[in-house]
């Protein structure tokens, strides 16, 4: 199914592409599709996936400086670019381009909501919301008053079964109105053309029917928006901490900020405009881009008004069970029982929570800037993404991160991030990396109370992994809301829970909870 899909993403592009033909392709039913990605989105986005899987990751030659390392990863990353000769469909897949598959800046009006019913608009609607008098109308029903016929007569051809359109020409989808190519998740809200239930002609009830569409996409849109942002804030901070290996004791955040805009800006110009600008220029500039001081410090200001977690062993269990009551197995409640399975996106490598101390951070896809909150205690911190559209949101999130591991991978050699101990009269403290070791956190600029420490000798133990798949049943296990705006975090000590946090500034508070209470 995979190879079918890619065959016609490769020729048709994401809003070219039809999923009759990928299952026509596959020799399979259009429900088999349906059945294993909800959405032509989720099936594109595995697509991507499935391409980054089959990236080759040969380390390039390790001990290199900063400027070294900038310049390596420029390089690296710039193989995607197409050739001139590529077809523009296939040179998208090259780019891992994400141009058109997601929400864009703008809110959709009341015709793209149509649109997306699979109807066709024949002129345009009337705005929305209604007027003073309550009229209004998708072109589906007419304005309080008007003709009952008009927009619904015979000239429409349409009857109370047409808004979802001849059965072969629609997916599961369409139970809800969707047209069967339509990316719009399929696990949402009812809308007001569901089942093909005729518009009422008083023209407020087709308002409020349209209005709560509109208000269903844009929630959608503003929660697409929050991920990708999330995720570029968390890519940021990935390239930064593989940076600060190579020079201890300076956050390059901002630095990691400016060259993947650089890069993301020279790729997407490849994706409109191929052919265009030199590759090797753009080396040069990263390379020069490292040479710059830009006053990198961390100092969010909300951080000294964030409240101190939960700690003590009487927090008891994740999500307030008590160890005697609804509890038949009498476990004990406080005891740390961690999904298995799990993968670790950044090394490539299994996850076992259960035989390991440190920070386990949940977060949801809005919400992945606050993940250097943890990072920068310079323990162990694992990363639980969570999402309530995982064949989305998930796919968007593993994609991302994968991809940028895989070019992280070949420039600084290396998967294990070694913790560092404690400073003497510090409360939190970050590593540097030594020669050989991998990507560790970097200590604050001046004006933070943590100060750098060596690395343990032999220690293996990776201080920032992030999981997806799995992420859920983690949330759960802990008692947090799986939700793409969730912040929680809890510290684990001896299989125990010791100290547990939610909301603004929760890893943070972990970080800072090194007390058993």
């Amino acid at each position: 199914m995979l190879g079918a899909a890619r065959a016609e993403f490769a020729v048709h592009g994401f809003l070219g592409a039809n999923v009759d033909r990928i299952a026509a392709r596959a020799e399979l039913t259009r429900g088999a599709v349906y059945a294993n990605f909800p959405t032509k989105r989720a099936l594109y986005l595995a697509v991507l996936l499935d391409l980054e899987n089959e990236e080759e990751t040969a380390p390039m030659e390790s001990g290199l400086d900063l400027a070294d390392a900038v310049e390596a990863f420029a390089r690296v990353w710039l193989e995607r670019l197409p050739l001139v000769s590529d077809a523009p469909a296939d040179a998208r897949l090259r780019l891992r381009s994400l141009s058109g598959v997601f929400s864009t800046a703008q809110p959709p009006t009341p015709a793209s909501v149509a649109d997306d019913h699979g109807r066709v608009q024949a002129r345009p609607p009337t705005p929305l919301p209604a007027t003073a008098g309550g009229s209004a109308s998708l072109d589906h029903g007419p304005a309080a008053g008007g003709d009952p016929a008009v927009g619904r007569g015979p000239a429409d051809s349409r009857g109370p079964a047409d808004s979802r359109g001849p059965a072969d020409s629609r997916g599961p989808a369409d139970s809800r109105g969707l047209a069967a190519d339509d990316s719009t998740v399929a696990d949402g809200g009812a809308s007001s053309g569901d089942k093909g239930a005729p518009m009422a002609s008083d023209g407020r009830h087709a308002a409020a029917g349209a209005a709560v569409v509109v208000s269903d996409r844009l929630d959608a849109a503003a929660v697409e928006r929050a991920a990708l942002a999330g995720v570029a804030r968390l890519e940021r901070l990935m390239l930064a901490l593989a940076l600060e290996s190579r020079t201890p004791g300076h956050r390059l955040v901002r630095l990691a900020g400016v060259v993947r805009t650089l890069l993301d800006g020279v790729c997407h110009l490849a994706e409109v405009a191929p052919g265009v600008g030199d590759p090797f220029d753009v080396v040069r500039a990263c390379r020069h881009l490292a040479s710059l001081d830009l006053g990198d410090v961390w100092d969010p200001p909300h951080l000294p008004f964030v409240a101190p977690a939960e700690q003590g062993t009487h927090i008891g269990n994740p999500g307030g069970r008590d160890a005697r009551v609804g509890n038949p197995g009498g476990r004990d409640a406080h005891v740390w029982d961690p999904p298995g399975g799990l993968v670790d996106l950044v090394g490539g490598g299994t996850v076992d929570l259960g035989r390991e101390d440190g920070l386990i951070v949940v977060l949801g896809t809005g919400r992945l800037g606050a993940a250097e909150e943890a990072v920068r205690s310079g323990e162990p911190v694992t990363l639980a993404v969570v999402t309530r559209r995982p064949a989305e949101l998930g796919r968007l999130v593993r994609l991302r991160v994968t991809d940028l591991a895989h070019c992280l991978r070949r420039v600084v050699p290396g998967e294990s991030w070694a913790p560092s101990p404690d400073m003497p009269g510090d409360s939190r403290t970050s590593s540097p990396v030594m020669p050989g070791e991998s990507w560790a956190p970097s200590p604050v600029m001046p004006g933070d109370s943590r100060a750098p420490s060596p690395v343990v000798p032999g220690e293996s133990r990776a201080p920032f992994r992030i999981v997806v798949d799995g992420a859920d049943a983690i949330a759960e296990e802990l008692g947090f809301v799986v939700d793409d705006q969730t912040e929680a975090a809890v510290r684990v000590r001896g299989r125990h829970i010791v100290a547990r946090a939610k909301g603004r500034g929760a890893a943070l508070a972990i970080a800072d909870a090194r007390d058993d209470g």
